[in-house]
């Protein structure tokens, strides 16, 4: 059963990126059930079910976010919680703009401190969205450059491993910027 919830995230996610959101939905409903049958061992999986589900249901997601607030483990757990449901209150218009984007600079700066380049680029593109959208800020462009600017001072510390099979020590690595496309949660 955890092998069978593993692969319908999996699915889920495909569906998701082929912009099929019905059946993201079905598959990623369909881990949830199944990582919750297998209990504890699990967790992480009902985790990203529940996410998943929550940002694709929308405003009936909140039964989702629930679940996933449940199974929250680690300090880093507990961030991408918050990012993924400062976002789904957000396309609720139950945060405001610039509420949401002040949530999402904080969040950065927290998986900043944590080390997490990946998690900190998700929450900077998310903010400088979300600073665009508000209009009550009359330095709103200016903002969105800042964190667009920071967002691609992290995205430099990506590095991509050695291909399989290739073994070069980590100051050999190749080093490319994350295109935006990386940075969907």
């Amino acid at each position: 059963p955890f092998q069978a919830a593993l692969l319908e995230v999996v699915w889920g996610r495909f569906y998701k990126a082929q912009n099929n959101p019905t059946q993201a939905i079905e598959r990623f409903q369909e881990a949830l059930s199944l990582a919750q049958a297998v209990g504890n061992a699990a967790r992480e999986v009902t985790l990203e079910a529940a996410l998943a589900l929550s940002s694709l249901l929308g405003q009936t997601g909140d039964a989702a976010l629930e679940t996933a607030r449940e199974c929250i483990a680690s300090p880093t757990e507990r961030l991408v919680f918050k990012l993924r449901e400062t976002g789904v209150l957000r396309r609720q218009n139950r945060l405001t703009p610039g509420v949401a984007a002040q949530k999402l600079l904080e969040i950065s700066s927290s998986f900043e401190h944590l080390g997490r380049v990946r998690e900190t680029c998700w929450a900077l593109l998310h903010a400088a969205d979300s600073l665009l959208e508000d209009s009550v800020n009359p330095a709103r462009e200016d903002a969105a450059y800042t964190a667009l600017e920071t967002l691609s001072a992290q995205s430099r510390a990506c590095t991509i491993p050695p291909c399989f099979g290739e073994s070069a020590p980590h100051s050999q690595q190749r080093s490319y910027t994350c295109s935006s496309a990386v940075f969907q949660p």
